[in-house]
């Protein structure tokens, strides 16, 4: 279990309250306030600095155009993607190159992000296999996946950009994608 130490080294990475309310996530209607974020970022293996991303995930998941439900509780393989756009790919040096989304030292953000998602959506929101998630077969992309994008080798836009942010800003953006 996270010990209360860990957590509130993460929290020391927000200036929100711990008990604010960030979402109820479906289908249990969990209450995910900062402190139950932090928690599962704890165990998830997050860096303390990773907590920020984890809050924005989770506020956009929330929003009803992501169709939590529907992602979360189907018997299909659907699984959250996290796209990290903006400096804070850098800082936190989360990957996006060779096996960004696979194991090793340089993914290690990539993969404590992404497992801390699946785990919120565990723990807080109820998605529980063969109970709330009944999920036929499953795929090991339901563990977590979060990749950054190459924003300075694409020959386009950054995606963020796109939608209007400044290049300078940091964005996070959560997809369900399907398995087979």
């Amino acid at each position: 279990p996270p010990t209360p130490t860990a957590v509130s080294e993460a929290l020391t990475h927000t200036k929100r309250d711990p008990q604010e309310v960030i979402a109820l996530l479906e289908p249990s209607f969990g209450i995910a306030t900062v402190e139950r974020i932090a928690i599962n970022a704890v165990m998830a293996g997050c860096k303390p600095e990773y907590l920020p991303v984890l809050i924005a995930a989770v506020k956009a998941i929330a929003q009803p155009r992501f169709m939590l439900r529907d992602a979360a509780v189907s018997t299909g393989s659907r699984s959250p993607l996290l796209l990290i756009n903006g400096p804070i790919v850098e800082r936190l040096k989360i990957n996006y190159g060779v096996c960004a989304l696979g194991p090793g030292t340089p993914s290690r953000a990539n993969i404590a992000i992404g497992r801390a998602l699946r785990l919120v959506y565990i723990n807080i929101g109820g998605v529980r296999p063969g109970a709330t998630d009944p999920n036929t077969v499953g795929l090991p992309t339901k563990f977590g996946m979060c990749v950054a994008e190459t924003e300075q080798r694409g020959p386009w836009e950054p995606y963020h950009v796109e939608f209007g942010y400044a290049r300078d800003v940091s964005t996070v953006t959560v997809k369900t994608v399907y398995g087979c």
